[in-house]
């Protein structure tokens, strides 16, 4: 996450309302990139209707879910298909350091969707919102949060805490040394230079912890940067994204070792092709499922305690490059707002980091708990000149509580088929599998062999083998 995602900024209450999608024709998903063109045509028009917190409808009464990836865009799920659009946004022609930005339109030739192995383009207008504010105008150098600081909160929309009576954590937990093993890439493999890359180094090493610690192996895998630069058209390069962005074209384009694709050149270049052997992760998504849903330090801690490290989002000031564990007061009254009828979360953040564990400390006399981080500033970065730093637990500092991210290896990509074809492939192998058995009792053949039936699925065919 940098400041130059895109220039778009919507709270999540301004999501909220009755959507129109314009949905073009889904074709077999492309092997590295699905680009959207002006002259797609519609196919289908859809209609969603978002509520708080994260639930959505459709029109046929099914729910799903949905949630925002910071102030720039939106991620809905309803039964097979996925959908993710940006907002709309341009340059105020009177005052360029102005944007606005509609929370009710999409971005055009930004808005895309998925189901099982295919995926499309959309347009998308909020044609019912549940708030008349829907326009914002905002000066591109400064934060939401500094412009309109009488509309921000910082509450958490849920608090559940789990009962872990019974269940103890460590007052100290590091993943990079557990009974004498790390889990996590040293941080001196990774050093994002000038380009805004610090989403995906974020991601791609949490997901070389989680898929060590899912495999119990500390021989670590190094994912391929490059790749998500190159070819993640969910994101914006070298200018910004998000974690839970990467995870999407992860799940559904997979990731490969970076000995299979380049280096990371610190730019972002030309989509190669892939080998055939990628890595497959799901439900990259903010714990909880939505933004703002679970700020609990101590939910987090159970998260990064039994799964393995997570991405987090930091307000990367002054403060953070003093490397001050505590940072700058950050004094929000709850509620705060001109308007009663407004809710919606926001944390002022700008840079994603690495959540690898905790430790408790004595300072001035009381026991304090701090959250180690590891950057993606090179090995000598940092206080201990070890790329890591330390934060205070449970005061939101940096806003490192607000938004954890998590994702989960899969071991291998879902196969999916398309509209009928597992039904007639099944139904096949039923009667075949009827064939054999039946057909030579009925004609009074005699086999006392009984016959020995394989199936095999790939991403093409099914494919049955019958032998005696």
């Amino acid at each position: 996450l940098t400041y130059q995602d895109t220039l778009a900024t919507c709270f999540n209450d301004q999501v909220l309302g009755k959507w129109q999608l314009n949905l073009t024709q889904l074709v077999k998903r492309p092997q590295t990139q699905m680009v959207c063109k002006t002259e797609d045509q519609i196919k289908e028009i859809k209609y969603i209707t978002l509520i708080s917190p994260n639930i959505a409808i459709d029109e046929d009464g099914f729910e799903g879910t949905w949630t925002t990836s910071w102030t720039q865009s939106v991620s809905i799920r309803i039964g097979k298909r996925s959908y993710i659009f940006y907002f709309d946004f341009w340059r105020d022609p009177d005052q360029k350091e102005y944007v606005f930005t509609n929370c009710s339109r999409s971005l055009n030739l930004q808005a895309w969707y998925s189901e099982d192995d295919m995926s499309a383009c959309f347009t998308a207008v909020n044609i019912q919102p549940l708030i008349p504010e829907n326009i914002n105008h905002i000066k591109t150098e400064d934060s939401p949060y500094n412009v309109k600081k009488q509309q921000v909160t910082n509450k958490q929309i849920i608090k559940t805490v789990a009962n872990y009576s019974g269940d103890k954590l460590p007052k100290s937990f590091d993943w990079r040394n557990l009974n004498n093993k790390s889990y996590v890439l040293k941080a001196g493999d990774q050093d994002e230079n000038q380009c805004g890359s610090c989403y995906v180094w974020a991601t791609t090493y949490m997901m070389s912890s989680r898929y060590a610690i899912a495999k119990n192996d500390t021989k670590l895998k190094k994912f391929s940067v490059q790749q998500m630069l190159d070819c993640n058209f969910y994101s914006q390069g070298c200018k910004g994204g998000f974690v839970e962005h990467v995870g999407k074209y992860v799940q559904e384009y997979g990731i490969v070792e970076e000995k299979f694709y380049s280096p990371y050149e610190k730019n972002q270049q030309i989509c190669k092709k892939v080998p055939q052997k990628k890595f497959y992760f799901t439900a990259t998504e903010p714990l909880g499922g939505f933004v703002g849903s679970q700020t609990d330090p101590l939910e987090i801690q159970w998260e990064l305690y039994r799964n393995g490290p997570l991405a987090v989002s930091v307000l990367a000031d002054e403060k953070f490059y003093e490397f001050d564990p505590y940072g700058l007061p950050r004094h929000i009254q709850q509620n705060e707002t001109d308007s009663p009828h407004r809710h919606y979360f926001y944390s002022e953040v700008n840079h994603a980091v690495l959540l690898v564990g905790w430790i408790n400390e004595v300072v001035n006399g009381t026991e304090e708990f701090f959250w180690i981080i590891q950057n993606s500033f090179g090995a000598t970065w940092g206080p201990n000149n070890d790329g890591s730093m330390k934060i205070i637990m449970g005061r939101d500092a940096y806003g490192i509580e607000s938004q954890p991210v998590v994702t989960y290896y899969r071991e291998n990509k879902i196969i999916e088929a398309g509209p009928g074809v597992v039904g007639v492939s099944v139904l096949l192998v039923l009667i075949l599998i009827l064939g054999v058995a039946i057909i030579p009792p009925i004609l009074g053949l005699k086999n006392n062999k009984k016959p020995h039936i394989e199936l095999a699925l790939n991403e093409e065919d099914t494919i049955v083998t019958v032998t005696e």
